[in-house]
């Protein structure tokens, strides 16, 4: 086989593709399938640039592919072909709101609004639906209420007050008992106390004099006999 005889490949990212006539790779050159950058090899071993194959594009106008401007951290790279345009936008270096200038052009655009370079944007994985935090219950601590204040020494001073009406020796339990509440820090029941006191120093006094005049009398009584 000579060397007109032997095929055509050409490489499209990274993809060899082949055997292909010389008419073939003209016709490819023709539907723009093939540009004048595109890698071409006669053996799949060496590449070349598809313009150095004057026999695939010499019959036709060889096809220029616009070159683009990019924009990063507001410093304009470029310019550089489509296909390393396609690559930032894929590897991230350009995100879909960054912008982009075609060759020739007045008007900067977003990645996003260029159709060769949207469908190269990654895509971000959906994110999973969060189910809503269920209520917590409101817990309400309920603190019993404090019973209220009493002072038991008031109340039993004036309950043995009541009961020297009975036994007459409770008057003067009763009238300590209540002396002693009134005078200690805690003021609650202090009526009762007051209460307590009073009957208790009446009737302990009414008690002492009945008690001198037994005295008085049985006294006097022995010296008359």
């Amino acid at each position: 086989m000579t060397r007109d005889e032997r095929p055509y490949y050409y490489r499209l990212r990274g993809v060899v593709l082949g055997p292909f006539s010389v008419e073939q790779m003209r016709q490819k050159a023709a539907t723009a399938q093939l540009g004048s950058r595109t890698e071409v090899s006669r053996d799949s071993v060496t590449w070349g640039r598809g313009a150095d194959f004057s026999e695939i594009f010499d019959r036709q106008p060889v096809r220029q592919e616009p070159r683009w401007y990019y924009a990063v951290d507001g410093t304009q790279q470029g310019p550089v072909d489509l296909d390393v345009l396609r690559g930032h936008v894929a590897g991230r270096v350009l995100a879909a709101d960054d912008y982009v200038l075609r060759e020739g052009g007045d008007q900067w655009v977003a990645v996003s609004a260029v159709p060769e370079l949207a469908v190269c944007v990654p895509q971000r994985p959906p994110m999973a639906d969060t189910p809503p935090p269920h209520p917590q219950p409101t817990v309400v601590t309920i603190v019993p209420s404090d019973p209220p204040p009493t002072n038991g020494m008031a109340v039993a001073g004036f309950v043995c007050s009541l009961l020297g009406f009975v036994t007459v020796i409770t008057w003067p339990v009763g009238l300590v008992l209540s002396v002693v509440a009134l005078n200690s820090a805690n003021r609650a029941n202090r009526g009762l106390a007051v209460a307590g006191a009073i009957i208790g120093a009446v009737f302990t006094s009414f008690l002492i004099l009945c008690i001198v005049a037994i005295v008085v009398i049985v006294t006097n009584g022995t010296r008359l006999f």
